[in-house]
């Protein structure tokens, strides 16, 4: 059978594609084995305008947080879920320079869309320490992730375009016209397989910089409505759960969780978190994290009918609905991929 592409791996990347191409009418399949996928299903979702240890803007956000917005909208009226939950995120200021700092940036129109109040005094004081106040945020939240990807897995069923089995990157044939995987023919193929890029020796040339992270799932008897955020997140989940993390670990890469990673999430809590919990789950996987923190999108410089998605990061919830709608443009329009993420800026 002859199809337009066949997309490799259901993440974050591979689902956000799935919607895009589904969307255009294109003949493609989708093949993946869940049980080989802890990057997306451990990911705790979390979308923030405002990120990183000097509180910026994250990259590209003016265009990237709208689109994502719209995606996910679509999604639910596609899926007749509620699967995007927008959640206020609340860092706490460390210092009274942070304080400061944030108070004339409040004044900068470039953060007008992504300030909901900057406070010099404390907030929801029985919950978390805050002793001068803190930035609340807008724009921020949470997706649903395994709700997300099995509701599009169930969509693709429902189209015929999804398999389930382990991808053998062995039987690929490429001719340089066509692509043969397995008895069917692919106008290309899209790779978005995350950290398992290293079974592959199509894309060994690309230096991922994988890292390990782990979160707990916690019981706590009070019911909270927003993120917050300090050296770690604390995520409401429902009425009695929250997920805290995540940890960064660049040495041991599986998704084995650790006591190590356990004590340092709750060695953070210690003086920022109040309410006593019990932890009741700890998960650990894999993200597929690139040196320079942006994605990889491009065709193979010795293939043009081999192409790659992957590289998401942390940031695969955002970063996943935009860059996959980029890339089909360049594939199909001829567009121009952006340079900070085609692959070609680390070809040598």
């Amino acid at each position: 059978m002859r199809y337009d592409y066949l997309i490799v791996g259901q993440g974050l990347a591979g689902s956000a594609l799935a919607i895009q191409l589904l969307k255009r009418s294109r003949k493609f399949l989708l093949i993946d084995k869940p049980s080989e996928n802890f990057s997306s299903v451990v990911a705790a979702g979390l979308y923030n305008p405002i990120t990183g240890r000097n509180w910026v803007k994250t990259w590209m956000a003016d265009k990237i947080f709208p689109y994502m917005q719209s995606y996910y909208r679509e999604v639910e009226e596609m899926t007749h879920l509620k699967l995007l939950l927008d959640k206020t995120i609340y860092r706490p200021f460390s210092t009274l320079d942070e304080q400061n700092d944030w108070f004339g940036r409040s004044e900068d129109e470039i953060y007008s869309d992504y300030i909901h109040e900057v406070r010099a005094s404390p907030l929801d004081d029985k919950v978390i320490s805050n002793p001068i106040g803190g930035l609340e945020i807008k724009q921020g939240g949470n997706l649903l992730i395994p709700e997300y990807l099995n509701a599009i897995r169930r969509l693709l069923q429902e189209n015929g375009c999804y398999q389930e089995e382990h991808f053998d990157f062995k039987e690929v044939k490429v001719d340089g016209v066509k692509c043969v995987y397995r008895g069917h023919e692919f106008g290309r193929i899209i790779f978005c397989l995350g950290p398992q890029y290293a079974d592959s020796e199509i894309w060994k040339f690309l230096p991922f910089n994988l890292v390990k992270g782990e979160i707990l799932t916690v019981n706590v008897k009070m019911k909270l409505s927003k993120i917050y955020n300090k050296s770690s997140f604390v995520l409401p989940i429902d009425d009695n759960t929250l997920r805290i993390g995540s940890t960064y670990d660049h040495a041991r890469l599986d998704n084995v969780p650790t006591e190590k990673a356990k004590m340092q999430l709750l060695g953070k809590m210690k003086g920022f978190f109040k309410p006593a919990f019990q932890v009741i789950d700890q998960k650990a996987g894999v993200r597929p994290a690139t040196i320079d923190r942006k994605p990889f999108l491009g065709m193979h410089p010795n293939d043009k009918k081999l192409v790659i998605f992957n590289g998401l990061g942390a940031k695969g919830v955002t970063l996943g609905p935009y860059f996959a709608n980029h890339l089909l443009n360049h594939l199909e329009n001829d567009t121009n991929l952006l340079k900070e993420v085609e692959i070609n800026r680390i070809i040598k």
